[in-house]
C-alpha cells in the first residue's frame, strides 16, 4: 500500500470500502468481472493492508484502487487523509486479472 491514510474510525465501527472500476467489456465469449478487495484496519484509524478478495478478469491496464475517504465527525480535530494503493496485474497465469494490491 502506498499510504495507509489517517482518520478512519477503528475497525469495530466501520471499514472503508475498497472498489475497482469495471474492466472493458469483451463480449459474451470473454466475459469481464470486477476485482474486489477489503481493508484490514489498525485500531489507530489507519489501514494496515488491503486484501484482494477477487482478482477480476478482463483488465487491459492496472485499474485504479478506490478507497473511501475518511468521514468527518463534525468538528473533531482528527487529521483525515485518504489511503492510497495501486493494483498490479498478473503477467503469467492469469493475464488481465489483478494479482495483488500494493
Amino acid at each position: 500500500m502506498v499510504d495507509g491514510g489517517a482518520g478512519y474510525p477503528p475497525p469495530a465501527y466501520n471499514t472503508p470500502d475498497v472498489t475497482f472500476p469495471e474492466p472493458p467489456t469483451m463480449g459474451t465469449d470473454f466475459p469481464a468481472t470486477v476485482a474486489t478487495g477489503k481493508a484490514v484496519m489498525k485500531e489507530s484509524g489507519r489501514i494496515l493492508k488491503l486484501e484482494l478478495t477477487q482478482g477480476g478478469r478482463g483488465y487491459l491496464n492496472p485499474p485504479s484502487v478506490e478507497i473511501d475517504v475518511p468521514r468527518t465527525n463534525g468538528g473533531t480535530d482528527v487529521k483525515r487523509m485518504p489511503a492510497k494503493a495501486v493494483a498490479v496485474l498478473g503477467k503469467k497465469k492469469v493475464k488481465g486479472s489483478v494479482e495483488r494490491i500494493d
